[in-house]
């Protein structure tokens, strides 16, 4: 969605979708446990943050680059902060998974870039970074949510704090006036707010059942219908390392929710 049209208007009409459905939300569902309001706080402050440095990310790189770094990395980061913070082991089969998703990083970063030299620095770290911070809040979401007491609640909450402060930062960083976003965009930002929602209200809901290690990378496998787009939509130049490389990370997301079942 970054890469067709006007970003910074596309976001903010996302953000402000969020922000509605978000308010909508805590009307309807029960009230969450005070225990989850600080994990909410520093939630929506990891999302915003992600959200600022994969638009930057995607000023350097094709989606088909970013996109599989950003999205192999995660589940990395994630076993490993889960680890950490909640005692969630992987397996030795886990691992070995783990090896080949980052051997598979490693192939789309040095050699999936648009130039020509196949490496763009700009690409590489902000797609790094975009993943550190993602990885932040996966897990203080997935432990917000466990703490909440109530899955939708903690899902609407999060979607109204994030959408507002993601709305207010992309207003006085970005200057976009509100008034001069077309009809168009508003209705496709609404369209991608209300899909952003649902895909991340289910992670959440799911992360309350379920490892989140488990659950970060069944959401990852998203990065195979990323790569398609990025080739059948945005017309963006096909790369055999680019291929090579999604799929390693694709194959290896699934051994690693095998070894997780």
């Amino acid at each position: 969605m970054i890469k067709v049209g006007n970003s910074a208007s596309i976001v903010l009409a996302m953000a402000v979708c969020s922000a509605v459905l978000g308010l909508i939300g805590i009307f309807i569902f029960d009230e969450i446990s005070s225990a989850s309001i600080k994990y909410l706080i520093y939630g929506a402050s990891f999302h915003i943050a992600a959200r600022i440095v994969g638009q930057q990310a995607y000023r350097f790189g094709d989606m088909g680059q970013v996109y599989p770094i950003v999205r192999g990395s995660t589940p990395i980061f994630v076993a490993l902060l889960a680890l950490y913070i909640s005692g969630e082991a992987v397996s030795t089969g886990g691992t070995f998974a783990l090896i080949g998703i980052a051997l598979g990083v490693a192939i789309v970063a040095l050699k999936g870039g648009a130039i020509r030299s196949g490496f763009s620095t700009g690409a590489v770290i902000y797609s790094l970074l975009a993943a550190v911070l993602s990885t932040s809040y996966i897990v203080i979401d997935g432990v917000g949510v466990r703490a909440s007491q109530s899955p939708l609640a903690y899902v609407a909450w999060i979607s109204l704090i994030d959408g507002l402060g993601s709305a207010a930062v992309l207003y006085f960083s970005a200057k976009t006036n509100y008034r001069s976003i077309p009809l168009s965009t508003w209705k496709l930002g609404f369209s991608a707010g209300i899909l952003q929602v649902i895909s991340w209200g289910l992670v959440v809901v799911a992360m309350n059942y379920a490892p989140m290690s488990l659950v970060a990378a069944t959401r990852e496998t998203s990065l195979v219908f990323g790569f398609g787009i990025s080739l059948l939509i945005l017309k963006e130049r096909y790369s055999h390392w680019r291929a090579l490389g999604s799929s390693t990370i694709a194959l290896s997301l699934i051994l690693f929710q095998s070894f997780r079942g």
